[in-house]
């Protein structure tokens, strides 16, 4: 078993690590963790910063305005926004990170229209 990365993941590392090191110093200092108002509008912010590079919803599926990322990919961009001490998805961590862990059985892959939640597009 081979478990290096391959040469796209390994592009994708890199990539990752170029856009982290010029967006990052950018960010500024987190607002008090008491202000809520503040805190939700930085975290916002940098869901925006991730979602203008491709990188917010990672793990989603491209149709559902994801990445489409593999696995590897996602653990690769927890790593590295991790190791660089990038902000967390903050108050979204729900919306980007719970439900497209889920499993999904394979006979489910492609829900009923009426099963989905209206904000979804079609499949």
């Amino acid at each position: 078993m081979d478990i290096r990365f391959t040469a796209e993941e390994a592009t994708f590392r890199d990539e990752l690590r170029a856009w982290l090191t010029d967006v990052l110093p950018t960010l500024g200092d987190p607002p008090d963790s008491n202000d809520w108002p503040a805190r939700r509008e930085w975290d916002m912010g940098w869901q925006r910063k991730l979602y203008d590079a491709g990188y917010a919803g990672i793990n989603w599926p491209s149709e559902f305005g994801g990445r489409g990322s593999t696995p590897t990919e996602h653990l690769i961009f927890l790593e590295e926004t991790t190791r660089m001490g990038a902000p967390y998805v903050g108050m979204n961590f729900v919306a980007t990170s719970w439900p497209s862990s889920t499993p999904v059985p394979p006979s489910s892959s492609r829900p009923l229209p009426n099963s989905r939640p209206a904000t979804c597009p079609p499949c």
